[in-house]
Parts: structure tokens; C-alpha cells; sequence
């Protein structure tokens, strides 16, 4: 569901508490109104806070793009370009976390088509530990 704006006015007060609490896949606006926030650090508070429905990868990056548009159409390139480095920062993290996942997968899936029950050697999931290491960290 997209939502389009042409003045946004909020107030970090009445936005909803606790994580995942805002949904802001699909919204657009394209400026700033007052006494809405303008500050770039309670802007990506605002991201942070956002709800990740309907991610394959559990990243939503169109609402850092469109944070980053709106700072650059209101001329201000330093915050367009703290929002990109921060929409880079939580990809990579989303990513670091579904490679663990990965790993941890691996490791059982690994654990049991090799034996690694009990009175088996520890050297079978030492491996899978070492590979899942390497391969996805």
C-alpha cells in the first residue's frame, strides 16, 4: 500500500511506541512542514523504528531512499548522505543477521548427516562450524 504526501507534519510524541510500531514501506513525501522534525538523527530514529512487513529479507530500503530524496530536494546533501550510509548500515546488518542464520542451519544440517550424536567424534561439527564460518561470516 503506497501513501503519498505532498507536506509531511508529525511529532515524534504521537508516533507509536515500541519496535516495529510504523509502517513506512510505500510512503512518500516531499518536504518537510512545521514543526515537523527536520533533523537527520530523529528522522533515522523514525526508520529504525518501522515496521519490516512484506521483506523477502527482512530490509525495506525505499523508505532510506525516500528520506535521502527528501533531504536532497530540501538542499541539505550532508543528511541525504548520513541516510544512505545509514540504509547501507542496515542492510548489512539485516544481512550479518540472516548469515548467522544461515551458519547455524548449515551447522545442524551438517551435524546430522554426519553423525555428531552422541559418542561421535566432535571433529564432524567442528567442520561445519569452520565452514559455516568462512563461507557465510
Amino acid at each position: 500500500m503506497a501513501t503519498t504526501v505532498n507536506i509531511l507534519v508529525d511529532d515524534p510524541g504521537a508516533w507509536p511506541e515500541g519496535d516495529d510500531a510504523i509502517l513506512l514501506e510505500g510512503f512518500r513525501d516531499e518536504q518537510f512542514g512545521e514543526p515537523a522534525p527536520r533533523e537527520v538523527d530523529v528522522r533515522l530514529t523514525w526508520l529504525e523504528r518501522q515496521r519490516q512487513e512484506g521483506a523477502d529479507v527482512g530490509f525495506l530500503p525505499q523508505p532510506y531512499e525516500q528520506l535521502a530524496a527528501v533531504y536532497d530536494r530540501m538542499g541539505h546533501e550532508e543528511d541525504a548522505r548520513k541516510v544512505r550510509i545509514a540504509k547501507r548500515k542496515a542492510k548489512r546488518k539485516q544481512r550479518n543477521y540472516q548469515d548467522c542464520v544461515g551458519w547455524r542451519i548449515g551447522f545442524w544440517i551438517g551435524r546430522s548427516d554426519m553423525g555428531g550424536g552422541p559418542g561421535d567424534s566432535c571433529s564432524s561439527a567442528f567442520c561445519w562450524r569452520s565452514f559455516g564460518r568462512s563461507s557465510f561470516g
